[in-house]
């Protein structure tokens, strides 16, 4: 792990091919090396996991690092990013770079000024990647080798807990890698799109198809797959793996229960939805498992679940002051009904496991086994978890969301559960299965891997494809981490991020500094939006300058990309400024200090 991690803090983002090959190396030695799994074997005796479990973990991360190879690009232009990548990874980095403040929890690195109302914890480790170079690195790097690292500790610990509960090698490996490419029978709505209007077959995002659609439904449950969530979900990838990191402790009785605690106590400040949903699995497991005598068994285990679930109120992670509230309620009445919805639900949900489904109740094995068990309270804790984000009158946004996090759980259920049935290879049932499941999982995967991987043929566009930050941009804010002090705030025309049409704010994304007022900040209103964007109106006077001051913005961010119309004249209007020192420019670049405040008066 710490070669992984110092391998991405060493190459800035010119590097991104070179981080992820030299990570997929280091990741692919230790699985090499990892080849034996402590088991519950009545002898006590370690069990080999052989070839099976190597080639799960080299083909696993050999998907993962395809798309992170083209997730960036440097060109002439400047630097380009998938906008996927850009959706999710541009706002890790930027927490990633705003621990440079040195104060926990962190500060927005969008709304600098205020405290981050985000879940934080994951972000300590890339973070702490960066702190090492003195925060003088990209984040970019970093976060791909962590993730990557994420991804090699969460397949080892699905295969060896799949093994646990008596799974053989063979059908673990076949689980596992059916279960990663996730063979969602939504993909079958490919071929029922209208590839007149929808342009290439993989140009369409599989994520936003339904399989029901083709039946008559007119609403959609928001499953994903473990492919994305090893891909660019590294917050919540990290959850499963802590939550999984303790379920192994557990089964295998390697520590007492009260050393194991602590990862449940950072469950919901890692991922505070999922956290909350896994917490719910391990207080109902241990409730149906003890009955009446759950508190006095495992009160330890519960008390670590209720300080889980307060916690993030506590650190300020949920703040019900911010636009955490107005996720709770819908602003207009469910369309289609909640009837309705329910009605569909089912069939939905189904369609994201696709046959695979079918193999939970395969009852080929009777033995008794607490991860089984854990598995199937999983897998039903998330359904019932996703069904009523569904119903529910909460916002499209908080829906999506929960919803998706509950197919990440219940995708690593449902893998560890049907590997005992592909243990069974032999028997004619499963071979139909799996030769379904492993059908649609090649054909969900190939597409996946076309879609994440394709650039728009207008490279130096911005798109619904690319995201574009020109060369002059990426030049001025590699100067920025590399020269302005830590702690500093930045200022630059804010701007909405692309999926709301805009070029997003990326100074605290590459540059691990800070912006006052960004539209990706908890607490940033319009009117700090309007405040911000009068330090860049052409008749700026020494007064708005100085109100600047008293908003704690230490340097203003002046770039021909981004209000590029009235460029010249801002140029002009700063020079006259008694309090503003430039210090550095380019071609389309100019960074000012704001300074001599106080003889301005």
């Amino acid at each position: 792990m710490l070669l992984i991690v110092g391998v991405g803090a060493v190459l800035d983002w010119f590097d991104v091919r070179l981080v992820v090959a030299s990570s997929l190396a280091t990741t692919g030695i230790a699985a090499l090396l990892g080849r034996r799994f402590p088991s519950e074997r009545p002898a006590g005796a370690p069990m080999a996991l052989g070839g099976p479990f190597s080639v799960t973990i080299v083909a696993i991360l050999a998907v993962t690092a395809v798309p992170m190879l083209v997730a960036g690009d440097s060109t002439a232009e400047g630097l380009i990013f998938r906008a996927y990548f850009n959706a999710d990874y541009f706002k890790h980095m930027g927490i990633a770079g705003s621990f440079s403040s040195g104060v926990l929890p962190p500060i927005d690195p969008f709304g600098a000024g205020t405290r981050l109302h985000y879940y934080w914890f994951q972000h300590l480790l890339p973070g702490t990647a960066l702190a090492i170079g003195g925060f003088r690195d990209s984040p970019l790097g970093v976060s791909l080798a962590i993730g990557l690292a994420q991804t090699l500790g969460l397949a080892t610990l699905v295969f060896g807990l799949a093994r646990q509960a008596g799974a053989s090698a063979i059908g673990t490996m076949l689980a596992v890698l059916i279960g990663v490419a996730s063979p969602s029978l939504d993909v079958l709505a490919l071929f029922g799109t209208n590839i007149a209007d929808a342009g290439l077959l993989w140009d369409i995002n599989q994520e936003l198809l339904a399989a029901t659609s083709l039946i008559g439904a007119h609403s959609d449950v928001a499953g994903s797959s473990l492919f994305r969530l090893n891909l660019y979900v590294p917050v919540h990838q990290l959850a499963l793996l802590v939550f999984l990191a303790w379920l192994t402790l557990r089964a295998f009785g390697s520590l007492p229960a009260p050393l194991t605690t602590p990862l449940i106590v950072a469950l919901c400040c890692i991922s505070t939805l999922l956290g909350g949903l896994l917490v719910a699995t391990i207080c109902l497991h241990t409730v149906v498992t003890h009955g009446r005598n759950a508190l006095y068994c495992e009160r330890v285990l519960l008390t670590a679940c209720l300080i889980s679930l307060g916690l993030p109120f506590l650190l300020g992670i949920v703040d019900l002051g911010t636009s955490h509230a107005r996720l709770l309620v819908a602003a207009e009445a469910l369309n289609p009904t909640a009837w309705q919805r329910a009605a569909w639900f089912l069939p939905q949900w189904l369609a994201t496991f696709g046959p695979m489904f079918l193999l939970l109740f395969w009852r080929g094995c009777t033995r008794p086994s607490e991860v089984r068990q854990m598995a199937w309270t999983l897998v039903i804790v998330a359904t019932v978890f996703a069904f009523l984000a569904e119903v529910l009158p909460i916002s499209a946004h908080l829906r999506i969301d929960s919803q998706l996090k509950a197919s990440f759980a219940a995708w690593v259920g449902v893998v560890v559960l049907m590997a005992m049935p592909l243990s069974a290879i032999r028997a004619p049932q499963v071979q139909v299965l799996a030769a379904v499941g492993g059908l649609l999982a090649a054909v969900s995967l190939s597409h996946e891997l076309l879609w994440h991987t394709g650039l728009t043929a207008a490279r130096s566009t911005l798109s619904a494809d690319t995201v574009l930050i020109p060369s002059d941009d990426a030049l001025a804010i590699a100067w920025i981490r590399q020269q302005i002090p830590a702690g500093a705030v930045l200022q630059d025309w804010p701007e909405p991020d692309f999926l709301k049409g805009g070029r997003d704010t990326w100074i605290p994304v590459l540059g691990n500094h800070p912006v006052r007022y960004g539209y990706r900040g908890t607490r940033t209103t319009e009117t700090d939006i309007s405040f911000a964007r009068t330090l860049f109106d052409p008749d700026v006077s020494a007064q708005t300058i100085i109100d600047a001051s008293r908003h704690e913005i230490d340097y203003l961010y002046l770039s021909r990309s981004k209000g590029g119309a009235t460029y010249a004249r801002n140029v002009a209007a700063y020079m006259r400024l008694p309090n503003l020192e430039l210090v550095y420019q380019n071609g389309s670049v100019q960074i000012w200090k704001i300074t001599n405040v106080q003889a301005v008066h």
